[in-house]
């Protein structure tokens, strides 16, 4: 069955009327298949975008606000919700209790919960949703037995206790898959379909492996080499040391690159180049040029080759060829 699309209702502002198209100055994503509901006013421009597929959907949601205004999420009680904030913390309220996310967390729903966030003058918030059928996440919990006792134990329209986690470098690259879509319609459903599985099932698996109780660091310390994690991210070709990163984590030098390994397992610099050179190969495949795709990544071009052929046994020339 197909989800019907969740009715968004702004109820600070009087009636909206809303439009099948993006706003003017929006600044984010087209989903590629999905849907667009747009309203404008004083207070400024929100867009909802929805792709609908058989057993999940997903939400994309761009805000531009000029006034403090308040949304309303009309609710789906089948099924389970991951909710992500991409831009900006998000300050909701479900059933009388405020829930904050910060920027790049996820959090799980059991089903669509209606819920009201207020989004604050002057800011620029960006959420992303991922809706799974019973029939479809019931393939992946099965793997996650605690997992799904615990959404079995929520009510529909709550939030799941204690499931928000952050939404690291891969999950938010599966998401911008998502957003970047470039297949044709024939080829865009499958793609969808394994993009939201793949989704859900790095949230189950990051939730499940990690356990704060066990962990040999702080969920503040987490928190911090999460804030380095997204500056490292955010401009893979800038160049940071060790010291300069962990003065804006606001940790010692030691400890950062400790606490970082533990949670990534790897150290700052050898996280930046991973994801340097992920990126690199991506823009090669592209066919762009060694040259190119070595300034758009922070390399050198012979650094690069080498990297290159370190991971594949060939240089970018003959892969091609």
């Amino acid at each position: 069955m197909e989800l019907m699309t969740p009715k968004l209702h702004i109820v600070s502002h009087g009636l909206t009327f809303w439009k099948n198209e993006l706003p003017a100055d929006f600044a984010g994503s087209r989903l590629p298949g999905g849907r667009v509901f747009t309203a404008t006013g004083d207070f400024g421009s929100i867009c909802m975008q929805i792709y609908s597929g058989r057993n999940f959907s997903f939400g994309y949601i761009v805000a531009s606000s000029r006034q403090q205004f308040s949304i309303r999420v009309q609710p789906h009680h089948g099924g389970i919700c991951m909710f992500g904030s991409l831009l900006e913390d998000a300050s909701f309220f479900i059933n009388g209790m405020k829930v904050v996310q910060k920027e790049r967390q996820w959090s799980l729903f059991r089903g669509i919960p209606e819920m009201k966030m207020d989004v604050e003058a002057g800011s620029f918030p960006r959420l992303f949703s991922v809706w799974c059928s019973d029939r479809f996440c019931g393939e992946l919990l099965c793997y996650f037995p605690e997992l799904y006792t615990a959404i079995e134990r929520t009510s529909a329209g709550n939030m799941v206790p204690d499931s928000i986690i952050h939404m690291d470098h891969t999950a938010a690259e599966l998401v911008q898959q998502v957003l970047r879509c470039q297949y044709p319609s024939q080829w865009r459903i499958p793609f969808y379909r394994y993009r939201a599985a793949d989704i859900l099932f790095k949230y189950l698996a990051d939730k499940s492996l990690f356990n704060p109780l066990d962990a040999p660091y702080t969920p503040e310390e987490c928190d911090k080499v999460y804030t380095a994690e997204r500056i490292i991210t955010e401009d893979i070709s800038a160049h940071y040391i060790i010291p300069e990163l962990a003065k804006k984590a606001g940790m010692n030098d030691q400890r950062f690159k400790t606490v970082f390994k533990m949670v990534f397992g790897m150290g700052p610099y050898e996280y930046l180049r991973e994801k340097r050179l992920q990126k690199a190969i991506e823009l090669l495949d592209r066919g762009e040029m060694v040259k190119y795709a070595a300034i758009e990544t922070g390399w050198r071009p012979e650094d690069l080759i080498n990297a290159y052929k370190a991971r594949f046994g060939t240089t970018p020339g003959k892969r091609k060829r």
